[in-house]
Formats: C-alpha cells, structure tokens, sequence
C-alpha cells in the first residue's frame, strides 16, 4: 500500500496525474454541455481542472528546482574533480589565499615547524609511540577585517607516502583557533598542534581554506 501510494505521489508531482486531470475535466464539460442537461457534474468537472492546473505548475516549480540542484550538483562535482595541483611554498613565505571561506582572512604564512614539542604540565601527554608537534602561523585579514579568523582544523601535515594527519587539539599557545578577531589589514600569529608517530618528519604544512584548493609550506628535511 505504501508503496502503490509513493508511485501515485511521483506519478502526481511529474505532472502527469494533473495533466489526465485538466483533460478529464475539460471533457467531462463538453459532455455535461453536449447532454443538455441529462449529465450533472459541472462543479466536480471545474474543481478537476483547477486541482489539474495547480498541479502542473507545481510540477513546473519542481523540476525546475530540481534541475537547477543538479546542475550546482554537477558543477560542484566537476569542480572537485578538475581541482587544480596544490599550490606548494617555501616555508615562511606569505602567501594569498582569496578567502573563499569568507572569513576575512586573505592572506597566510607557515613560519616555522617544530617536533617534539612539551605538552606542559597542564595538558595530557602524547599516546605511546606519539609526539606532539607545532606549525607557527600568521593569518592576515584584509580590508574589512575579521570576526573569527581560521580554524584549527583547514590545517594538515602531509608525509611522503600520503600519510595526512589532522591538527590536534590545541595546546601551544596562543592557539590560532582561537583567534577570534583581527582587524582591518592587520596579522595575528598562533600556533596548531599536531599529533604525530614520534621521529617523524612531514613533507608539507597544508592549508586548506574551502572545498577544492589546498596550500602547502614545505617542511626542510
């Protein structure tokens, strides 16, 4: 039953359904009138045709809408798919990153790189066979400012085999995470914390601000 009436709703919203209704009940009146009046059913006839119509538009609506999802769908997908070749830097170079996240920042450098670093007294210590290790980066904001900066977490370590590992939670400070506010044409610095397998050393510090580009300082050996 439940699904005899999910094929009747399709069937209905294509426009199908509202189609056979208008032309029902357009014939429905020209056999009410040919009857001279033998035949009654005039109101259930017009209601017919004006369900019907109602229904075409709304099937309208819909497959519009439909096509124009699948076609950001589409273009997203592509997007992805042809993402141009990571833009790769020397470690402390300022590089401008477009703020495609609409954060205000606009421009990023990668500093330094540190392994091992000290947890403190405060913060738990590193899982067995692990270490902790900081990126120093300093975020500029453009023009209008910024509100709340960058996250933690559109920052990476990529290694030589493809091994990526995601920023930790904070523990140096001042954590870049939480840097909530910078002002106009101004930079701010903080650290990310990454946990990594100890003696490890990554290829690259990786930035990735929105879905498709991804920006990469590159380690020293």
């Amino acid at each position: 039953m439940a699904v005899a009436s999910l094929v009747l709703s399709l069937v209905w919203l294509g426009g199908l359904g509202s189609l056979l209704a208008v032309i029902f009940g357009i014939s429905a009146h020209r056999s009410i009138k040919a009857s001279q009046g033998r035949e009654t059913g005039g109101v259930m006839a017009t209601a017919g045709i004006v369900v019907g119509v109602l229904g075409l538009l709304g099937a309208i609506v819909l497959i519009g809408t439909l096509i124009a999802v699948g076609s950001g769908v589409n273009q997203l997908n592509k997007q992805i798919q042809s993402s141009e070749a990571p833009t790769t830097i020397a470690m402390g170079t300022k590089e401008p990153v477009g703020d495609p996240a609409n954060t205000g920042i606009d421009a990023v450098t990668v500093d330094a790189y540190a392994a091992p670093v000290s947890a403190g007294v405060d913060n738990p210590p590193p899982d067995t066979g692990k270490e902790y290790a900081v990126a120093k980066v300093e975020i500029c904001a453009g023009s209008g400012g910024s509100q709340e900066g960058v996250s933690d977490f559109n920052f990476s370590l990529g290694f030589t085999g493809g091994q990526v590992v995601q920023a930790f939670l904070p523990l140096a400070t001042p954590d870049l995470g939480g840097i909530n506010g910078v002002a106009s044409n101004a930079c701010a610095t903080g650290y990310v914390t990454f946990e990594i397998v100890a003696g490890t050393v990554p290829a690259y510090v990786a930035f990735q601000p929105g879905l498709v580009h991804q920006y990469r300082w590159q380690v020293p050996g």
